[in-house]
Formats: C-alpha cells, sequence, structure tokens
C-alpha cells in the first residue's frame, strides 16, 4: 500500500477527445513484514534464500529502475459518452518494491516487481 502526491497532466483536444498522464512523485509506503525468497545466479550460498521484507516506507520518483518504493503512472486517452460520463482506456505501470534488512548481491537490498498494463475505465460525474 502507498499514499502519494502525483502530477496529473490532462489535454482536452475536443468535446470528445482528450489524453492525459499521471505519476506518483513523492510519498510512503506501508504494510505487513513477509518472508521473501531470494532467487540469483550470483547467491552461490552466501545469501539467504528466504529472509524478512517488508513494502519500502519511502516512495520517490527518480527516474527508471532508480525510483523507491510503490510508484504508480498512467497514460490514457478518454471519449465522451456522455456530457457526464468517459470512457477511458490506457496503460497503467505499478512498481512494488519490497526492503529487505539485508544487502544482498550488487549491494541491493531491494525487490521490485514492474508489471506494465493495459486498462478500460468508465467514469460518471453527476455533478457536470
Amino acid at each position: 500500500m502507498g499514499l502519494s502526491a502525483l502530477i496529473n497532466l490532462q489535454y482536452q483536444f475536443s468535446s470528445k477527445f482528450k489524453l492525459g498522464f499521471n505519476i506518483d512523485v513523492i510519498g510512503v509506503g506501508f504494510g505487513s513484514t513477509d518472508n521473501s525468497r531470494f532467487i540469483s545466479s550470483e547467491n552461490t550460498g552466501q545469501y539467504p534464500q528466504t529472509l524478512e521484507s517488508s513494502p519500502s516506507s519511502f516512495n520517490l520518483l527518480l527516474g527508471g529502475d532508480n525510483d523507491l518504493g510503490q510508484i504508480k503512472s498512467e497514460f490514457y486517452i478518454a471519449y465522451a459518452l456522455s456530457e457526464k460520463t468517459w470512457l477511458r482506456g490506457g496503460m497503467d505501470m505499478t512498481f512494488s518494491e519490497y526492503t529487505s534488512n539485508q544487502e544482498l548481491t550488487y549491494a541491493n537490498n531491494r525487490f521490485r516487481y514492474k508489471p506494465v498494463l493495459v486498462f478500460l475505465a468508465v467514469s460518471y460525474n453527476p455533478f457536470n
């Protein structure tokens, strides 16, 4: 889990179409400690195969693999179905990171998963 401040940019081309982008910049991460499994061709017995890790507690956008913590971003295009309802589709990237108490290969103690997904969403604004 994470709570972050973000940058949100959007441009409306017409009354029917808009493009947008948003990305987390800085925040905090939290969650329970878990047992992680460390698998690496560099581990020839000098590192444990299982160790405790927890979500990184500080989120910071630094660019690419240098980012810290949980960083979420998305690119989208939206189409107005009506004045109050929009259909939005795009690409989502969510970086999830765990930190261990032990330094492992390449002086690293972070484990990251970076899926890239597509999405389709409907939004409705009753106050518009």
